[in-house]
């Protein structure tokens, strides 16, 4: 009599998870999704101390080198990128600063300057083992055996062209570069509460 009440309780379980319908199925894929997003290795904080001079190279192996002056202001804060345009080394007096990214296991991402205010914010999602997209936004990315993470820009015709035709205004293509530093590589950092 055992044997038979154990595929009958395995049946009616069947039946009531089969009434439950499309919300406990929506329910269960979502965790799943989750799941997969939080077990992804780019999930946590990443850190590196940033150079002025690093991300001007930057801009101009991406063509860019005529927007430099809108994109180290972080350096100086306080001045206005035509201020610094008139420098003949838009660098001239900057100081290191560390800068981190987050990315959290909910698709967050975030950015933080050198005292942990978040200075910028978003949303991510892994489009493929080497590709990510921060809103519109691909980046390349890869995360070497050293567990350090490097990032690339995927930036557009059409992006690279608004950046250089408004070179002193911050741009989609500057910010790309902002958030690589291409070449350079990331460091894990402590969390702290960010992801």
């Amino acid at each position: 009599m055992k044997r038979s009440i154990i595929p009958l309780i395995a049946i009616v379980f069947v039946c009531v998870s089969a009434e439950a319908g499309g919300a406990a199925a929506h329910s269960l894929l979502s965790k799943q999704h989750v799941t997969a997003t939080v077990a992804s290795p780019l999930v946590g904080r990443w850190s590196r101390v940033h150079r002025c001079q690093e991300l001007v190279n930057a801009l101009k192996a991406a063509g860019l080198g005529s927007t430099a002056p809108s994109a180290v202001g972080d350096f100086f804060p306080g001045s206005t990128s035509k201020q610094l345009a008139k420098k003949p080394d838009p660098c001239e007096g900057a100081k290191p600063m560390v800068h981190s990214h987050f990315f959290a296991g909910n698709g967050t991402f975030g950015s933080l300057d050198q005292n942990s205010n978040q200075v910028d914010d978003g949303r991510y999602r892994i489009v493929d083992v080497h590709t990510l997209r921060i809103g519109t936004s691909t980046f390349h990315y890869r995360i070497l055996s050293n567990r350090t993470l490097r990032l690339n820009p995927v930036i557009t015709a059409a992006a690279r062209r608004q950046a250089l035709a408004h070179p002193l205004q911050f741009s989609t293509a500057v910010w790309m570069v902002s958030v690589a530093y291409p070449g350079h590589s990331w460091k894990p950092a402590p969390c702290n509460g960010w992801c």
